[in-house]
């Protein structure tokens, strides 16, 4: 998803792309939006290190102003995030990138956003490309499963469901400066072990019959960036799987 969304915000912006062990990946997309002209730059972190907020810091003094944060990392352990199973290391884990991180983050942007605000003595000129009316825009990435809970992966919907807590209490608290949504998704790829016919049996099983693809997410990306009064939404990307009622 977050090679979609760069490919898909790279005609438009300077991008960062963050990434932790996944150095060849990361390294053969940033050559490939270079070569289509865009700006690129690489932030290795290990987003369960103290250092999180002062590199973050420092990302931002080398390449402010920021206009736009995507909290997309995640991890995901569905053979280990199991009632009766979880130890306390997986949950510090779990919590810590698919929660933490994205807090600590946002925190730090809107301290950027503060910062310039107290440094401009003059009036401010918006650059209608990245900016509407407001200073800055987060967007977070959940799952489906916030807006409907089941019985599975009890820390991953926990940190999930935690995080779309945040997005609006920072909507709210970030407003009118930073405007702060989420996307939802549904099944956008196979798991870790998932076979393919697996993965499009629970596509199937939606009310749409589909689920979203890493383009869509971008798309929708796009579409809230354009969309100057939307903030602390959720929009759900999973071809209606939210309104089905969950069992075992």
């Amino acid at each position: 998803m977050g090679a979609a969304i760069a490919r898909r915000m790279a005609d438009q912006y300077h991008i960062i792309l963050h990434y932790h062990r996944s150095v060849d990946e990361t390294e053969k997309l940033a050559v490939e939006l270079r070569v289509q002209g865009a700006g690129v730059t690489l932030w290795q972190q290990d987003l369960c290190a103290p250092d999180l907020a002062q590199n973050f810091q420092e990302l931002m003094r080398r390449t402010r102003p920021i206009d736009i944060l995507v909290n997309n990392a995640a991890v995901f352990y569905p053979d280990r995030d199991r009632v009766g199973e979880v130890t306390p290391e997986l949950y510090q884990e779990i919590m810590m990138v698919n929660c933490w991180a994205p807090f600590c983050l946002m925190q730090e942007f809107a301290k950027q956003a503060d910062e310039q605000t107290s440094a401009c003595t003059g009036p401010r000129i918006r650059h209608s490309r990245s900016r509407g009316a407001d200073e800055g825009n987060i967007i977070n990435i959940l799952d489906q499963r916030v807006l409907n809970i089941s019985h599975a992966f009890p820390v991953y919907t926990a940190s999930k469901s935690a995080l779309w807590a945040l997005t609006k209490n920072m909507a709210l608290a970030l407003a009118p400066r930073i405007r702060v949504n989420a996307i939802a998704p549904g099944h956008v790829l196979p798991s870790v072990g998932e076979s393919e016919n697996t993965f499009r049996v629970r596509q199937m099983k939606t009310p749409l019959g589909i689920g979203p693809t890493p383009e869509a997410i971008a798309e929708t990306i796009s579409m809230i960036l354009n969309s100057p009064s939307m903030t602390g939404a959720c929009i759900p990307l999973d071809g209606g799987e939210h309104l089905v009622a969950k069992r075992k």
